[in-house]
């Protein structure tokens, strides 16, 4: 295993995981119209989450295990978007 950022990335794992979680490892928060914007398959996130690199937080909204979010970074309880305020 290697680190990249914050995630450690196994060998074993496909380039588009490793792209996934490489860029999970910059933002608190990833969406999935992130991936798709990427031409990457969301399905990647499906599988990173059943693998326990990524934890799904909301309809659309992962973030890498075990990070905790705080202060401009957590969720709206009323429709999972990102409240700034």
């Amino acid at each position: 295993m290697w680190a990249l950022g914050t995630a450690m990335i196994s060998p074993s794992i496909s380039p588009q995981e490793q792209a996934v979680l490489g860029l999970a490892s910059q933002r608190s928060l990833l969406r999935a119209r992130d991936l798709a914007e990427l031409a990457l398959p969301t399905a990647v996130l499906s599988r990173l989450v059943a693998a326990g690199k990524l934890e799904r937080v909301a309809r659309g909204l992962y973030t890498l295990r075990g990070r905790v979010l705080v202060g401009d970074n957590y969720l709206d309880t009323h429709g999972g978007r990102i409240d700034s305020a």
